[in-house]
C-alpha cells in the first residue's frame, strides 16, 4: 500500500478537493516515502525534494494546479513551496523550539510557513514542525515534529534532552 492509498486513490479524478489538512497529511505521508527512498545530499536538494513533494500533492489534492508563470498567491488555498520570503534566519533563531529540544545544527536555515516551522542545514539534514498553538480548550499544544530526515552525514538537526 502506498502512503497515499489511505487519504484517496491515484488516477483516480477526486468527486471534491481535499481539505487543507487532508492534504498536509498526503504531504507528511509523501514525504516521508520520498526520503525513504532517497536522503537529500545538500540544502539545496533538501530544499527541491520538499517542494517538488508538495507541489506534487497540491496538483493532485487541491483543486488547483499550479503552471509555470503562475503567480505564488498565498492566500488562493493552495499550500505554497518555500520561498525566500518563509525564511527567517539561522536555526539559532528558531523562536518556536520546544523547551525540550536541542539544536545540534545551529546554522541550519528556519523557513516559516502558516503551520509549519522548517529547518533545512548544509548536510541535507531536515525538518518540519508544527507550530504551537491553543487548542479549543485553551490548552497550550506544543510543536511536533512531523518529519526528520537526517543529512547525508547521519547527522540530525535537533534531538530531544
Amino acid at each position: 500500500m502506498r502512503p497515499t492509498d489511505a487519504i484517496s486513490v491515484s488516477n483516480v479524478a477526486l468527486a471534491r478537493p481535499l481539505s487543507r489538512a487532508e492534504r498536509a497529511k498526503a504531504f507528511v505521508l509523501e514525504l516521508q516515502a520520498a526520503i525513504a527512498v532517497t536522503r537529500p545530499t545538500s540544502k539545496a536538494r533538501a530544499l527541491a525534494l520538499i517542494n517538488a513533494t508538495l507541489n506534487a500533492v497540491e496538483d493532485r489534492y487541491s483543486g488547483i494546479v499550479w503552471r509555470p508563470g503562475m503567480p505564488f498567491d498565498r492566500d488562493s488555498g493552495r499550500m505554497l513551496p518555500l520561498a525566500d520570503d518563509l525564511y527567517v534566519g539561522p536555526a539559532l533563531i528558531w523562536q518556536g523550539k520546544p523547551a525540550n529540544v536541542t539544536v545540534d545544527i545551529l546554522e541550519a536555515d528556519f523557513y516559516q510557513t502558516r503551520g509549519n516551522d522548517v529547518l533545512i542545514a548544509a548536510n541535507g539534514a531536515f525538518e518540519l514542525w508544527t507550530l504551537q498553538r491553543t487548542a479549543s480548550d485553551g490548552a497550550i499544544v506544543p510543536p511536533v515534529c512531523l518529519v526528520r530526515c537526517p543529512g547525508i552525514d547521519g547527522r540530525v538537526i535537533s534531538r530531544a534532552t
